[in-house]
């Protein structure tokens, strides 16, 4: 809002002054940048919906749209994958878990939060269930 109505006021001193082309630049580089973020914003809800949905593809399909920086990526992309790990094995599908194990989740182990989580994420494979496991955690 305050930036909104900075703006609004240079336009207003670059009218009055006559400088007409230089109203045109910047409310131009001001629709511009308005436009990236609301396509910013558009992406973020989109992959919000693919993770609460369980649409892997396409949350990994938006994540560089709705995400910048790399880093920021593969952290987010790490919390992802363990969470669709712990959803596969929830559902009883350990060959499926050991996969996205050692296929998504290994080569992001750097990004977990700690050095410890991704040595406990395996520990989940040789459990009869997440649950018994979770409970002795809490």
């Amino acid at each position: 809002r305050t930036k909104q109505e900075i703006l609004q006021m240079i336009v207003q001193y670059l009218h009055d002054e006559g400088y007409t082309a230089a109203v045109a630049t910047v409310q131009d580089e001001a629709n511009v940048r308005s436009l990236d973020a609301q396509r910013a914003r558009t992406a973020v809800r989109r992959l919000r919906r693919a993770v609460l949905d369980g649409d892997w593809p396409e949350m990994e399909k938006l994540v560089p749209r709705a995400i910048a920086g790399t880093c920021e990526q593969k952290v987010f992309l790490y919390a992802a994958y363990r969470l669709q790990f712990l959803e596969l094995l929830d559902g009883g599908e350990q060959h499926k878990a050991f996969t996205q194990l050692t296929k998504r989740l290994k080569p992001l182990e750097s990004c977990a939060p700690s050095p410890a989580e991704f040595r406990d994420l395996c520990y989940l494979l040789t459990c009869r269930s997440v649950h018994e496991v979770v409970r002795d955690w809490e």
